[in-house]
């Protein structure tokens, strides 16, 4: 008898364990294409081994346009599952890259408008370690 409520007890676990899986596999299927990203310039890096994308970001109704740099190997594609690896910041804004050398990035924006506060910006690291990336405001003091 207790060897029989531990097997029912085990396949209980067994069926709420993979409904539970294929739930969330089904919801991270459902929700993994909210976001878009169209690229704006792409640049190559002097050895042309990696190159640096500038793009809109859009994830849906509730946000808004944002715009991003990413430094990626020559040969991958932008993917949409993530924002850049290197700048973004809220708002489409003019933003240029340029190659300096082979480990060195300069990220260029555009100041938009005199309401443009540094609060806004965000850094994230740089996924690339090797590249040094400096970053510059149009029209900053």
């Amino acid at each position: 008898m207790r060897k029989k409520a531990l097997l029912i007890f085990s396949n209980i676990l067994l069926v709420i364990f993979i409904v539970g899986y294929l739930l969330i596999f089904a919801l991270s299927q459902i929700f993994a294409g909210l976001c878009g990203n169209e690229v704006i310039s792409e640049t190559y890096s002097p050895n042309k081994k990696l190159k640096a994308v500038v793009f809109r970001r859009d994830c849906g109704a509730t946000t808004g346009y944002s715009t991003h740099v990413s430094i990626l190997n020559a040969w991958d594609k932008l993917s949409n599952d993530e924002a850049g690896n290197v700048f973004g910041q809220e708002d489409v804004i003019p933003t240029t890259i340029t190659w300096q050398s082979n480990e060195a990035l300069t990220v260029t924006r555009a100041v938009p408008s005199i309401s443009f506060t540094r609060e806004k910006v965000r850094f994230v690291l740089p996924f690339f370690q090797r590249v040094k990336v400096t970053y510059e405001t149009l029209g900053a003091d």
